[in-house]
């Protein structure tokens, strides 16, 4: 049998869902549960819900339909309330905000109900039950800063690989009047996260500062955001982070204005132009960049490889360089070669062309700045022999692919043929029939006349 440390160590790894399955089963793990550092895939953070690994949890008040716009406005009067703890985004840092009132008189009654709707397989919703009846005559965002603090709240840590910061709908942000979030987080919260993510909108410079209080010591594997302001790129937590993913924002970006050991690039329609002004500066050894290839046109997957794979090609031609084995952190790399630079022949740059999962973006090409002799050749380049037969592979293909279709098509044109031919038959058939039908006619005709006239001739030689 486990003994209580060693369930203890086993529970504390356990997904959220089945921790909060187990717990309640033993009495001994319910006041401890807490003390447990708690680990998760994903932490999403939004300003009226919360998402932990693949289940996501929202407030519902039940009331009549009469009163519900009612209420809705009511919730919505103490929306501006800063409470302990919270992280407020859009708002001068620590800013409490005065309350429009003291008095705090809900609309008639109505019940708060903790739903869980589930991510996996299929959406569904599931309710959790309802808040104590205290909380029904609080602001919603009282109540939810309740939920809050019983998920992730007085632990020693929250360790996610993910911490994601969900930005406002159109709707919410029209019923808040205004982008300003709120978002409601336990007092003394500390998260150590992976990756940072707010990938629709951007942080200031004060509001990371903010940030920094909740986030563990260890730097950032990756921080993403959409590219609305430069200032944000001289914080610690930026800069000090192992990657930097840039989502297209307001801001054009520029090489020179943004310096980071390994910049993404998301959702950006001319990557190649960033790539080009990328080589022809003078990036330090060690330095990344990376961006995702939209696939724009009718082309296919394998038309969109072939013409990067040409284009890697005749710049490795270009420059004097030569293909190379792949990165080993990237197992999806489809080619790879090695350019060397011009100034400086004892640098070079490993570009590599890599197959991402997304089908909008199917793929991402990777430069990586390094020493001469880092990147291992191949022995034999078969890419200008794979160019070379690519075409006749294509025709043959295309040949082989749409043969069933001319195969039918002939045979629809075969079908076709015959029964025009048929038609003409008949047609001559029926003429040729209609002129026979007049001779046969005009010569019964002719019989008949001339019965008639023999008959009339041999009476008039009778009298």
């Amino acid at each position: 049998m486990l003994t209580k440390l060693s369930s203890i160590c086993v529970l504390e790894y356990l997904s959220f869902e089945k921790r909060q399955y187990i717990v309640p089963q033993i009495p001994g793990f319910r006041k401890s549960e807490k003390s447990w550092p708690l680990h998760l895939d994903t932490l999403r953070i939004a300003v009226d819900e919360i998402q932990l690994d693949k289940n996501k949890y929202f407030l519902k008040r039940r009331i009549n339909v009469a009163y519900y716009h009612k209420l809705i406005q009511w919730d919505l009067n103490y929306q501006h309330e800063v409470l302990p703890g919270d992280f407020c985004v859009g708002f001068p840092q620590d800013h409490i905000f005065r309350q429009i009132s003291e008095t705090r008189k809900p609309p008639p009654l109505w019940r708060t109900e903790l739903q869980m709707e589930r991510q996996d397989p299929e959406y569904s919703n599931t309710s959790m039950g309802y808040l104590p009846p205290v909380y029904d005559t609080s602001p919603i965002h009282v109540a939810f800063k309740k939920v809050v603090n019983d998920l992730i709240g007085n632990r020693p840590i929250v360790c996610a690989k993910k911490l994601e910061f969900e930005h406002l709908s159109f709707r919410d942000i029209r019923e808040r009047g205004g982008a300003f979030k709120i978002y409601r987080m336990p007092e003394g919260l500390k998260i150590q996260a992976e990756s940072l993510e707010s990938s629709c909108f951007s942080f200031s410079y004060a509001e990371l500062g903010q940030l920094s209080r909740i986030l563990g010591s260890k730097p950032l594997k990756e921080f993403s955001t959409q590219l609305e302001n430069l200032e944000i790129f001289q914080h610690p937590i930026v800069r000090n982070s192992e990657k930097l993913v840039l989502w297209c924002g307001r801001m054009d970006f520029n090489h020179e204005q943004i310096n980071h050991r390994h910049i993404h690039l998301k959702n950006y329609y001319s990557v190649f132009d960033h790539i080009n002004a990328w080589i022809g500066n003078d990036n330090e050894i060690g330095k990344e960049f990376s961006g995702d290839i939209r696939l724009l046109d009718s082309s296919t997957l394998t038309e969109k490889e072939i013409s990067l794979k040409r284009m890697m090609y005749l710049k490795e031609c270009e420059s004097g360089g030569r293909r190379v084995k792949p990165d080993r952190r990237f197992p999806n790399t489809l080619y790879s070669i090695s350019l060397p630079r011009t100034n400086n022949r004892t640098i070079e740059i490993q570009m590599s062309l890599l197959k991402n999962e997304s089908k909008e973006y199917p793929f991402q090409m990777h430069l990586k700045t390094q020493k001469s002799g880092t990147a291992i050749p191949k022995q034999i380049d078969s890419m200008y022999l794979e160019l070379k037969l690519w075409e006749p592979r294509k025709r043959i293909g295309n040949f082989l692919e749409n043969l069933p279709r001319n195969v039918s098509n002939a045979l629809s044109q075969m079908k076709k043929c015959a029964w025009n031919c048929f038609l003409m038959l008949c047609r001559a058939l029926v003429f040729l029939l209609g002129w026979i039908s007049v001779f046969v006619i005009g010569a019964l005709l002719i019989i008949f006349l001339n019965f008639c006239y023999f008959h009339l001739t041999k009476n008039d030689v009778v009298l």
